[in-house]
């Protein structure tokens, strides 16, 4: 979609009209974008638009009914002559319908998404899921419960929200953009110049080299390998290499993604949360997720984590444990099961497979492990005279993690969870390092790594490499490549294009994007 001559016509044909209008009437160009979000979405979804349009009116309604009533409570209370005990009573009252009323707007959300994602799927086999569904219900949850919160009041204007919650760019894999974090750009005016056309571009490009000529090249091989009936006969060390690929093939597909709509928002000045912060660079598990699909972690982490860990059951479990074992064993134990519930719905944001939910809970598990032995961790190192500050210690910590995220697709790229079980066995017990040539030889054998793919795929990651070297060491690539002189600068923009169309020549659209579905 996002490659097609359609979009492109369309993306013309939005940018100049948000232009015209910005140039006559720039208080009008959120209606552009509203305008432009609408006939994208009717195009993409069709009659399932339904399902976005319920999700914009509940939201936008409840809203401002909690709104209405959190005002209503304060001039209530100011003219009223409640005692202190009074008045108390009258907010834990007023207090609980508001709750009871958030609590309903998200359960109607949260049903929206269940019936799409996981009741039609198992009645009507080839129904097409709404596009973004998955996104769009997170943000209206997110505003609903700052709402809520009080962080900000909640828009007046139904097709404010409407656009909030239909950008088109965040439609096809997210970002889960925040309102207070977006609102200013995507309300506000702007105008098309030079410099975010550059920028803008260049972040396009290197997007598409990710998808096209990496994630495309890699998912054949991953397919044909994780895709066999049976795993038993291939040796470990094979298998760990298919994981090492798809793990590459699921960061080059997501990010690539992600930088390809960040763009497009970009060229009409809107600023969509972050989603990606070189995650294999990550020194534990928890950064790792920090850094992986950012916003979806975030709106985990501040609307299902901090709100589980307030219950009162685990308020009271986290006393009753803390009384007998001390607060840091406590504040484990809490933290443990409330990762483990957050990983759990990770899996399941993934898809009702059991494989997925198995997924889930492995990275939960580890997770909650990993931070009920970090005492015995820092006695350790302190005994081994361990310096946590070297750099070699530093390069051994993302190497283990990224190991542990690598072991994971046997759970994810593999649908047969017994097959993901013979996985692990095997790479731990049936490694047979002097098999892995030849296998590898196999995949080139059967036209699996077309040798002109092979080139535009090592020269991408080699790329995203560097790319994610420099930013690591905090510094701007886009803005460092903008101010080379001319000759540097055309050079690596024909690089780029020219590596995006080898790679598409080599390995075509390669079914689309991973998480296009959700």
């Amino acid at each position: 979609m996002i490659y097609s001559m359609i979009f492109l016509l369309f993306m013309a044909a939005a940018l100049a009209a948000h232009e015209i209008t910005g140039r006559f009437k720039s208080e009008y160009q959120w209606v552009i974008k509203l305008i432009a979000s609408a006939a994208f979405y009717l195009y993409s979804a069709g009659w399932r638009v339904i399902f976005l349009l319920l999700s914009i009116i509940s939201v936008w309604a409840i809203a401002l009914k909690l709104d209405a009533m959190s005002e209503n409570d304060k001039v209530h209370l100011a003219g009223s002559n409640y005692s202190k005990e009074e008045k108390k009573l009258y907010k834990k009252k007023r207090a609980g319908r508001k709750r009871l009323l958030l609590f309903c707007a998200i359960g109607f959300n949260l049903s929206l998404l269940v019936l799409v994602r996981f009741v039609m799927p198992r009645m009507l086999n080839d129904i097409v899921l709404p596009l973004g569904i998955s996104f769009y219900t997170f943000m209206a949850i997110s505003y609903l419960a700052d709402v809520y919160g009080g962080k900000y009041q909640a828009e007046k204007n139904a097709a404010k929200v409407a656009l909030y919650l239909s950008w088109f760019p965040q439609m096809l894999f997210g970002p889960i953009n925040r309102f207070d974090y977006v609102k200013d750009t995507l309300f506000g005016s702007s105008r098309l110049n030079y410099e975010r056309i550059r920028r803008c571009g260049i972040l396009f490009l290197f997007g598409a080299i990710k998808k096209f000529a990496l994630a495309n090249f890699l998912s054949p091989c991953v397919n044909e390998i994780f895709g066999r009936e049976s795993l038993s006969d291939l040796p470990g060390s094979f298998l760990l290499f298919t994981a090492l690929l798809f793990a590459i093939e699921q960061y080059a597909d997501f990010s690539g993604g992600i930088d390809m709509v960040m763009a497009i928002s970009g060229l009409f000045a809107v600023k969509m949360n972050d989603n990606f912060r070189q995650p294999y660079f990550s020194k534990t598990l928890s950064e790792f997720w920090r850094r992986w699909h950012i916003s979806l972690g975030a709106f985990l982490r501040d609307y299902v984590f901090y709100p589980f860990a307030l219950l009162l059951p685990i308020e009271k479990l986290n006393k009753a444990v803390s009384r007998r074992f001390g607060k840091r064993f406590a504040r484990s134990v809490v933290a443990g099961i409330g990762n483990i519930l957050i990983f759990l719905l990770v899996g399941l944001w993934h898809g009702s497979d059991v494989h997925y939910i198995v997924w889930g809970l492995y990275f939960g598990v580890i997770v909650a492990v990993s931070d009920f032995l970090e005492p015995a961790f820092m006695r350790l190192k302190a005994l081994l005279c361990i310096n946590s500050d070297s750099k070699i210690f530093k390069a051994f910590q993302i190497a283990r993690t990224f190991f542990i995220v690598v072991l994971a697709g046997y759970f994810d790229a593999i649908t047969n969870v017994s097959n993901g079980i013979v996985c692990f066995k095997n790479t731990f017990f049936k490694f047979n390092i002097k098999e892995l040539v030849p296998c590898i030889k196999y995949l080139y054998d059967c036209a699996l790594i077309p040798d002109l793919g092979l080139i535009a795929a090592l020269i991408t990651l080699a790329i995203i490499l560097t790319v994610s070297l420099l930013s690591e060491k905090q510094i701007d690539v886009t803005h460092t490549l903008m101010s080379k002189n001319i000759v540097f600068r055309w050079s690596v923009y024909f690089v780029l294009l020219y590596v995006m169309l080898f790679g598409f020549a080599a390995s075509g659209n390669g079914g689309g994007f991973m998480y296009a579905a959700f």
